[in-house]
């Protein structure tokens, strides 16, 4: 590959955008009345004809790495509710009292990825 090829490619790819499931979350900037059951996050979301709807979705891709929760790949199962206890949520942040490969418990959070309103419904 020539030194021009490598430089253009270099290039293109500083200025790839994240696909729709790695951006930020926006649900939180048209939906209210959050809460989260086990990896079940639900919310009263506007719709675009004015009214709202109660929605809810399966979070993908959190684990719990050693207390920690960490965000994954969207699309894969989450497991962080197998070890994590005492869920909250805050906007896009959830958090939960996670265990650690000792036993013991640490509180974490972490921002989801990736999950909007459409139109009432929180979608992926």
């Amino acid at each position: 590959m020539s030194g021009l090829s490598v430089s253009i490619v270099l290039s293109l790819s500083i200025f790839q955008q994240p696909t729709n499931a790695q951006r930020a979350s926006t649900f939180a900037t048209s939906c209210t009345d959050f809460s989260i059951n086990g990896a079940q996050l639900s919310a009263t979301c506007n719709k675009k004809n004015g009214t709202n709807q109660r929605t809810s979705i399966t979070i993908q891709g959190v684990h719990n790495k050693n207390g920690q929760l960490v965000q994954g790949n969207i699309g894969e199962a989450s497991t962080f509710n197998r070890t994590c206890t005492d869920f909250g949520i805050n906007g896009a942040q959830i958090s939960a009292n996670c265990r650690t490969s000792s036993g013991d418990y640490r509180h974490s959070s972490v921002t989801l990825l990736g999950i909007n309103n459409n139109d009432g419904k929180l979608m992926y």
